[in-house]
């Protein structure tokens, strides 16, 4: 009976021993959770104080050191304004120091105030009044429009030119056969006037064709105009080719 209890005892006691050890373990593995969430709870919280620090040093520096009047949706949104520079006519005549007006259009939204206006090359054109003014000296100027509010630069391209009076033409050849070509060639008065927008065209290309450089092509047998004009001023001449059979 003795041996007996003893066995039991001993049987208890490696029992309380084997389950306090599996409490122990238990309680080490939920110290172990704890300590791991809270860890991953410290991690997201630093990756979203990091995020939000480098969100507000962007804004910060978008707005170049300005702090106040911004919102993340305005600097979002910058990325997709519209804006459109638009003049009346692209093309200004230096004598008379022809003027065109400008139109600022931002998100559809025509401007009248709120931005400067910038020339590039003031002896080509000059900015007065709002107005681009032709200077005195022929070529391309581009104007920009800066808008303050969001710090944005709009520009277009504008020719003051000397336009031409008078143009005539000749050619080296005007009968000719088919397959043969002749060269136009122009003179301008005064001989300063722009020639880079003089277009040629033929009234037939089934009898001749012309290119941009002015040299006809025979095609089949027929007659043909061929026309010779100034876009900027409307100034023009024409010569008649002769295709023989």
């Amino acid at each position: 009976m003795g041996t007996r209890d003893n066995k039991c005892i001993e049987g208890e006691i490696e029992f309380e021993n084997k389950l306090n050890e599996k409490r122990q373990k238990d309680h080490h593995k939920r110290k172990m959770h704890v300590k791991k969430t809270n860890s991953n709870l410290n991690l997201k919280l630093s990756v979203f104080i990091f995020l939000v620090m480098a969100i507000l040093a962007l804004v910060i520096v978008l707005n170049k050191g300005k702090i106040g009047n911004f919102s993340l949706i305005y600097i979002k949104a910058n990325d997709v304004h519209t804006a459109e520079l638009e003049a009346d006519n692209y093309y200004i005549s230096i004598i008379d120091a022809e003027k065109v007006g400008l139109t600022l259009t931002i998100d559809g939204v025509e401007k009248t105030e709120g931005f400067k206006l910038y020339t590039t090359d003031p002896n080509i054109a000059r900015i007065e009044n709002g107005m681009v003014v032709a200077g005195s000296t022929p070529g391309v100027v581009t104007i920009t429009a800066h808008y303050e509010e969001y710090n944005m630069d709009i520009s277009t391209d504008i020719l003051a030119y000397l336009p031409i009076n008078t143009v005539t033409a000749t050619i080296t050849k005007s009968k000719l056969e088919i397959g043969e070509e002749a060269q136009l060639s122009i003179e301008v008065i005064p001989e300063e006037g722009n020639v880079d927008y003089m277009t040629y065209s033929s009234s037939d290309k089934n009898v001749a064709t012309v290119d941009e450089n002015g040299l006809v092509t025979a095609v089949s047998p027929g007659e043909a105009t061929i026309l010779i004009e100034d876009e900027l001023t409307g100034c023009s001449v024409t010569k008649t080719v002769t295709v023989k059979e």
